[in-house]
């Protein structure tokens, strides 16, 4: 399979030092993450396990663990150069940080990672898969990892459904970046993006989690849920 994902090369060392450079210097990353860490719907002290897809080199993982003591967190991504990041970022963590080597796009992924997980998270990482098949499947797969009562959170980008909210979107935006609204134009001959949250919630349903809501968005950005 190509090393390029969504236009990121993450089999390239180099590539992958300087996304996580770029990355690791946004201060609202922390605030975004730490958010996922909170909402967990367990005691903070509980030891839980937990599955972080598409982990890259772990902020994710890292606010879990130092938010909640005993939980466990099993990193999963595709990049072996990324996940030697991970590795260096967490060794203060211990055996309470493992590492999976991965790939999404293969729909066997998810088996052998063993039952009763208590938590599936995952940021800025499945809507790199594109296709609204490979993105349900991985939904699909989740659900079925989890226990009883396990939940998903997914901090992800979301997009607009159609031209009609495109073009409200770009009023929005201009607005906050002081520009005249009026002097956007209607986006036009533009089709809907599955991805919307809409469509994101609907796909969460039928991978068959009995209750999902977004939890919190600014912008593009949306922290998604699905539980029970």
């Amino acid at each position: 399979m190509s090393s390029d994902k969504g236009g990121h090369d993450w089999l390239s060392p180099e590539y992958v030092d300087e996304w996580v450079d770029d990355w690791s210097a946004r201060d609202e990353r922390h605030a975004q993450l730490r958010r996922v860490a909170v909402a967990l719907p367990f005691a903070r002290d509980e030891a839980i396990r937990v599955l972080d897809i598409g982990s890259g080199w772990g902020p994710l993982s890292q606010e879990i663990l130092t938010y909640r003591p005993r939980s466990t967190v099993t990193l999963m991504d595709f990049s072996l150069p990324i996940l030697e990041h991970a590795r260096a970022r967490l060794v203060a963590f211990g055996d309470r940080a493992r590492y999976e080597q991965r790939d999404l796009r293969d729909p066997d992924w998810w088996k052998d990672l063993g039952g009763s997980i208590d938590a599936v998270v995952s940021s800025l990482a499945i809507h790199n898969l594109r296709e609204p098949q490979a993105i349900t499947g991985v939904y699909a797969a989740v659900r079925h990892l989890l226990r009883p009562h396990g939940c998903f959170f997914n901090l992800e980008l979301v997009f607009p459904a159609g031209p009609s909210l495109a073009t409200i979107d770009r009023r929005v935006r201009a607005d906050e970046e002081g520009s005249d609204p009026d002097a956007v134009g209607p986006v036009e001959h533009e089709h809907g993006d599955p991805r919307s949250l809409g469509g994101q919630l609907d796909w969460l349903r039928t991978a068959g989690f009995a209750e999902v809501d977004c939890l919190w968005r600014e912008g593009y950005m949306a922290l998604l849920c699905g539980a029970g």
